[in-house]
């Protein structure tokens, strides 16, 4: 919905509250990404950091019509991709005893571990000839998809370190 060669963000904070509507379960989730403008944009030369984005899981990016994603947009999503609510309902399974409910608001506040997504918008499906399947892959998003590979990296390196460094009292 926004440009290629940018980086979604979810929201960071519950301020505003992040929603990711997924299609499959008719769910809303609600969670703190562990990613932020900050993580991303000092490794990026190219293209953009978006961060307090709202996302919708669907079934395809390529089954949805103009209708229907303006529709998303109209009611704030500005993110649409197919992975996070699979992992989000997943999470919940792991966090929870029993399986994922179907057509709730799902609020993440107290995991035992990060949550964080990032999105590289790599086309806009209704932008004549801007998707991936009208075009050859090129270095075209090597960027966006660095920037974002480095902000999870020092992320994991980061947690790693305190967990294994003796703490001072």
């Amino acid at each position: 919905m926004g440009r290629r060669d940018e980086v979604d963000l979810y929201a960071r904070t519950y301020s505003p509250v992040l929603r990711t509507s997924d299609k499959h379960t008719r769910n809303t989730y609600s969670f703190d990404n562990a990613f932020g403008y900050a993580d991303v944009a000092p490794f990026l030369e190219r293209g953009s950091v978006l961060d307090n984005q709202r996302a919708v899981t669907v079934k395809g990016t390529f089954l949805q019509n103009r209708e229907y994603l303006d529709l998303f947009y109209r009611e704030s999503y500005t993110v649409v991709e197919m992975e996070a609510g699979t992992y989000l309902a997943a999470l919940y399974e792991d966090t929870h005893v029993g399986r994922h409910p179907l057509g709730q608001a799902v609020h993440f506040r107290h995991v035992p571990f990060d949550v964080g997504f990032l999105h590289y918008a790599s086309d806009t499906p209704y932008t004549r000839a801007r998707t991936l399947g009208s075009r050859s892959l090129s270095f075209e998003g090597v960027d966006s998809t660095y920037a974002s590979a480095v902000a999870i990296l020092r992320r994991i390196l980061t947690l790693e370190q305190s967990r294994h460094t003796p703490q001072r009292q």
